[in-house]
């Protein structure tokens, strides 16, 4: 090589020459740090179970790690000395990457103590509320107090007949036909007072956890919330006077759940209303949570949040305090691995699915050696066969059960297989169903199923272990449980039950966390599609090596409810809030809202082609460009859309008013909040706007005004005065004032 760079050209042909040499293609750039060898990688050392060399990195032992790779390796002294010095960088760099990834990704709802803050929007007019009612009068105490404030309130009683007539209307709550018939007569009420607001308080009928069995937990979400779907259905989508809905419950909301446990059984509303909220932000009221010990007074401070909301719309009251959610980053959370026992069984429902196998190998890296792994179908699809080879390979025991998590009759199934080996040390429900459709098209059968797995196998699993206290229960939870999502009514509401649970357990002093998961690479995700679609809002799939470290900590944190989600907050909170406010998100410390992806800038400068248009011109030639921009976005081809029709009625989402906006900011070089594009309903209504109000540009010339000199003001005038008195002649003045104004 010397002599190459030195001018020389040596014949390299005869010098490599019976050398068993062969000639390979090398890059011409910078190697990377990438090694071109013959015949490619050259022999290894054999491989060291992965298990224990992650037990080595988080050891933080660079000895145990070298002893480890040099096996079998027949290393020299100094070999071995250079390896240590390179191990030891490896846990440092290793500790360090989890240590700053670690604070990003862990997350958890706390409650704030807040006061009602100034209204959010002037008062409505007085019109008419639904109440649907509870038992136990609350609807009725609801009623008179809106009807003291000027308001009127038909209150709908649960009964077998329909019955509409006057103010007090009866229903079933189970008929689906005589939900959507209450909508129907609201909408029609004699035109004195228009809808404002359907206000479901059945919700407070829910037996109390220490009450609930499978058998209630089946009664009560028959008559409240397949009632709430049926209602939310009857609700007219793109009718701009259809009224916003609101729930209430009692102990639902975990706020001071520590104190007070919750309901675990109506805690499923508030997943539900979390995800209708997503779907139809223009129809939606809030979720309103009573004292779980009961206030006389609690119509008043409940009437408030219906008539003038300041815009919080997920509020509890406990102990006469009014308390807020807010999603912040979970902290002092230390970095620990999950503790298991060789001699204790793991029983893991959803143990073959990809999240309950993937978790299921972790607790093996730990330590774990016995399993009873449950599934719908036990062990019979390939995936499942294989998890049952490597565990076989690796000296476990596991016992696999067919059975369905929900039904306590197959649940004799998985108590069998428990007596047979070691006492139960822990319980992952990591079962479930997950289905995408919007709310329209969600059939009750399909809501059920849902149902099933997440809310009566988890109770179930919650019944077994009540007897036999574990160290370990954990469950599966979704991000749908925190902050809901469009087209997930069911999930939502069935993983924000499962969310409950931990609550409920360890109100009762028993182990339980539930960790809501954004969705993970290789995962269960219905198509890249929905891949794609998460990653446009800002959620990124989280890497096993990175996730499970988290999830080991979020476990040891001692807490029962922790969220587990990447997320580009500043994009996803754009895309959010993009037609109401999020208040759930107003703590979360973000960088300046990034741009999304497909907020491409738009070509030319489009502010200086308006201000330098004809003003007659300018409306439509800014409405043309906002037509263009709304066709591509949303496949319209060549065709145009309509500049007199509504966003909402176009099908514009949260999503595309946000590349919109993106758009817009771009070519027009301002900012817009993100509820812009929603708040001016039409191409025409956002162009007049945007040329008034935010580029202030005239649409019409105007001949220019001759300059006037302006007259000065009384206060001018005054002080000009002032400036003439002495100080005596200045007081004698300031007095008679007083004096003229009663105040001396």
């Amino acid at each position: 090589m010397s002599l190459y760079v030195g001018g020389a050209t040596p014949d390299f042909t005869r010098f490599f020459q019976g050398r068993d040499a062969r000639r390979i293609v090398a890059p011409t750039y910078p190697f990377e740090g990438k090694r071109y060898r013959k015949g490619g990688e050259p022999p290894s050392a054999p491989a060291a179970d992965t298990s224990e060399v992650v037990r080595s990195l988080e050891g933080g032992d660079p000895q145990a790690l070298t002893r480890l790779v040099e096996a079998g390796a027949g290393w020299s002294r100094t070999e071995s000395d250079l390896f240590a010095q390179f191990a030891a960088r490896i846990i440092e760099r290793h500790q360090k990457s989890r240590a700053s990834t670690h604070a990003s990704l862990l997350h958890e709802v706390e409650w704030r103590a807040r006061a009602r803050a100034a209204a959010a929007a002037p008062p409505a007019p007085a019109g008419t509320w639904l109440l649907l009612a509870d038992g136990g009068g609350v609807a009725e105490s609801v009623a008179r107090e809106l009807e003291r404030r000027g308001e009127t309130a038909i209150v709908a009683r649960p009964g077998p007949a329909l019955s509409i007539a006057g103010r007090a209307w009866t229903f079933d709550p189970a008929s689906a036909e005589h939900c959507g018939a209450l909508v129907a007569a609201l909408g029609r009420n004699d035109g004195s007072a228009r809808a404002r607001g359907i206000v479901d308080l059945l919700g407070l009928d829910f037996r109390t956890t220490a009450a609930t069995t499978v058998a209630t937990l089946a009664e009560d979400h028959e008559r409240g919330l397949l009632s709430l779907l049926s209602l939310a259905q009857a609700l007219p989508e793109n009718d701009p006077a259809a009224p916003p809905l609101w729930i209430v419950t009692r102990g639902a909301a975990s706020a001071d759940a520590a104190r007070h446990g919750m309901n675990v059984a109506a805690a499923a509303l508030w997943g539900f209303g979390r995800a209708y909220a997503l779907e139809r932000p223009d129809k939606w009221g809030g979720l309103l949570d009573l004292d779980p010990a009961g206030d006389r007074a609690e119509a008043g401070p409940l009437v408030d949040e219906l008539l003038s909301s300041d815009g919080e719309d997920q509020v509890a009251w406990r102990g006469h305090q009014r308390f807020v959610p807010r999603l912040v980053v979970a902290t002092g959370v230390a970095l620990a691995p999950v503790a298991v026992a060789p001699d204790r069984t793991y029983l893991v429902a959803g143990g073959f699915g990809q999240a309950g196998g993937r978790f299921v190998r972790r607790l093996v890296e730990r330590g774990a050696r016995h399993f009873v792994l449950v599934g719908r179908s036990g062990a019979a699809t390939p995936a499942a066969q294989e998890l049952l080879r490597s565990l076989k390979d690796a000296g476990v025991e596991v016992r696999a059960v067919a059975a369905d998590v929900s039904d306590p009759e197959q649940m004799r199934r998985v108590e069998e297989a428990l007596a047979q080996g070691p006492p139960l040390g822990g319980v992952v429900q990591a079962a479930g169903i997950a289905r995408f459709e919007r709310i329209a098209a969600t059939r009750p059968e399909d809501f059920r199923a849902v149902l099933a797995a997440k809310v009566r196998g988890t109770w179930l699993l919650h019944e077994l272990t009540k007897s036999r206290p574990v160290d370990l229960f954990v469950g599966f939870s979704s991000i749908a449980s925190v902050w809901g999502s469009a087209g997930q009514v069911h999930s939502s509401a069935a993983n924000r039950f499962q969310d409950a649970i931990a609550f409920a357990r360890r109100h009762l002093g028993l182990a339980a966390t539930t960790v809501s998961f954004s969705p993970w690479k290789g995962g269960s995700a219905p198509s890249e599609e929905f891949n794609r679609f998460m990653a446009s809002l800002g959620v990124t799939p989280i890497d096993p090596a990175e996730g499970l470290p988290e999830l080991e900590a979020a476990l040891a944190s001692g807490r029962a409810h922790v969220v587990l989600a990447k997320v580009e907050w500043s994009l996803f909170r754009s895309v959010m809030e993009a037609r109401r406010r999020r208040p759930l998100f107003e703590e979360l410390a973000v960088a300046a809202p990034s741009q999304h992806p497909e907020a491409r800038p738009a070509v030319g400068d489009l502010r200086g082609e308006l201000a330098a248009a004809p003003p007659a011109e300018r409306a439509e030639r800014l409405a043309a460009h906002l037509q263009d921009q709304l066709g591509e976005l949303m496949g319209f081809g060549a065709e145009r859309p309509d500049p007199q029709r509504g966003f909402i009625e176009l099908g514009v989402d949260s999503l595309m008013a946000v590349t919109l906006r993106d758009r817009l900011q771009t070519s027009l070089g301002v900012e817009l909040p993100v509820t812009f594009i929603f708040d001016h309903p039409t191409i025409e209504v956002l162009a007049e706007h945007l040329l008034a109000n935010v580029l202030v540009l005239a649409k019409e010339a105007r001949p220019a005004a001759p300059e006037v000199p302006a007259a000065p003001s009384s206060r001018d005038t005054l002080m000009n005065e002032a400036r003439e008195l002495s100080q005596d002649q200045l007081e004698q003045a300031i007095a008679q004032q007083l004096k003229d104004l009663g105040l001396h």
